[in-house]
């Protein structure tokens, strides 16, 4: 299993999260920041090598691209409530009814979890917006009284506690991007459960959703956590299986990849895990049981003051903390303060700045250092970009690094894009936007001239 260790300084961390100035995130649209989504703060434990074991299997199910889009957890059909009802199954509720996010939807009582005041209480929840998207509802619904974790989450196990109407974006001193804050009176809930957030855009049919996981008491008493029990049959010595077959073996769940009879391990190559789980037959021990309770502390409670269009004498400013993890192979120290964070690893795509990744694997293994430095060529001029590079027409997309230079004369309805370093209509700039074509720039000759400049996780598209 995990350091425990390292369990407790994410513990100790996390209530103070709120204060901090966060860097390095992609530019998407956004996420709930007091308290931490699944999404989020599995992000923040490191998409490459994250601390819990839920955050782990997140990865283990999806690889990492569902963390680095962390604020991306969305429906592009949405539209309303009752249309994400029927569009998200019960059982995917926290990944919005996407295979890229499944791993959110895991059933286990194991998820970190932060403190909240006892039901009843006031708490002003923050949701950091790294794109904003203007006319918006936002929809509070918690667990019902005994609602059991490790139950799939369905719709009916929720009720809506509050709703919010175009709320207006707030700086907050300490954190880098806005945040919409909403002060609001906690349902009369105790011990664990999950909050859903659903965020509705009137602009579009596009909606986003979160799980939070939260335990409802000052004082909190929890009883230790496991992994949920392993559902697939032990593996056995001498057996061959084919592709696809899934087994139990020293407490973790794994998938054949080709027909094999080699034993299931991480040093193999025969077998990927798919989670950690506790195995009760006579052929594996149990896991040491694990408590991820963030308990709030004196100098950062998580009860922040509330603030509507802050001023010099109504900002609140948060205390600097220090994100400390020491894995077994390396230490990553993340400091962040007021004035930005120190960190050894970078992702956001940014003009001008150089992305630089290092990994630092396990013993035995290479270190290998990988460097992205987008450079916009294609700066416009004169409201166009040059050399084209091609004719587009809608429907159209384009995913990952590069830069180009298009030239369109049907975009169809609308254009969105993320994670992109720049991006040019005719000049102006739709850098990580949605927009109706209705209201892009005149052509200029016949055709609209779309300059895009972008990291690895950079999206650009077209739509009928």
């Amino acid at each position: 299993m995990f350091h425990k260790s390292l369990r407790l300084s994410l513990i100790i961390v996390l209530p103070v999260i709120a204060a901090l100035t966060l860097t390095s995130l992609v530019l998407a649209h956004g996420s709930n920041l007091t308290p931490l989504s699944r999404a989020f703060l599995c992000y923040l434990e490191n998409p490459e090598s994250p601390d819990t074991l839920p955050c782990q299997d997140v990865v283990n199910i999806g690889g990492t691209q569902p963390l680095y889009d962390w604020n991306e957890v969305n429906q592009r059909s949405g539209g309303s409530v009752a249309n994400s009802m029927a569009i998200i199954p019960d059982g995917h509720l926290c990944g919005a009814g996407r295979e890229k996010y499944y791993g959110l939807d895991q059933t286990r009582a194991d998820w970190p979890a932060t403190v909240l005041p006892a039901g009843g209480s006031p708490y002003t929840f923050q949701f950091a917006v790294t794109a904003n998207h203007n006319v918006a509802s936002f929809h509070f619904y918690v667990t019902k009284a005994g609602f059991n974790p490790n139950t799939p989450l369905k719709w009916s196990d929720l009720e809506k506690f509050a709703q919010f109407e175009n709320p207006t974006l707030d700086s907050v001193a300490g954190l880098q991007y806005p945040v919409y804050q909403f002060p609001a009176t906690l349902p009369n809930r105790s011990g664990r459960h999950i909050i859903y957030l659903l965020w509705e855009r009137h602009d579009s049919v596009e909606d986003f959703y979160n799980c939070i996981d939260v335990w409802f008491g000052a004082s909190p008493t929890p009883t230790p956590t496991q992994p949920p029990a392993c559902s697939a049959p032990e593996w056995q010595s001498g057996s061959f299986y084919n592709a696809g077959a899934i087994v139990s073996h020293n407490n973790k769940q794994w998938m054949a990849k080709w027909t094999n009879s080699d034993e299931p391990n991480s040093g193999g190559i025969s077998w990927k895990l798919q989670a950690h789980c506790t195995f009760s037959g006579a052929s594996g021990a149990p896991l040491p049981t694990a408590t991820f309770i963030i308990v709030p502390t004196s100098t950062a409670g998580p009860s922040p003051t509330p603030c509507v269009n802050c001023g010099p004498t109504n900002t609140p400013v948060g205390p600097t903390a220090t994100f400390t993890r020491v894995p077994s192979t390396a230490t990553r120290t993340r400091t962040p303060t007021a004035g930005g964070p120190t960190a050894t690893r970078t992702r956001t795509p940014t003009q001008g700045v150089v992305l630089t990744s290092t990994r630092t694997p396990t013993p035995g293994g290479p270190t290998a250092t990988r460097t992205n430095t987008p450079m916009i060529t294609n700066t416009p001029s004169g409201g166009t970009c040059s050399p084209v590079n091609a004719t587009i027409a809608a429907p159209f997309a384009q995913n990952g690094a590069g830069t180009f230079c298009w030239q369109a004369s049907n975009l169809g309805a609308n254009i969105n894009s993320w994670n992109m370093t720049s991006l040019t209509i005719n000049g102006a700039n739709y850098t990580n936007l949605w927009a109706a074509t209705g209201s892009l720039p005149a052509k200029i000759g016949g055709f609209w001239y779309i300059s895009y400049s972008a990291g690895a996780f950079g999206h650009f598209e077209a739509n009928p």
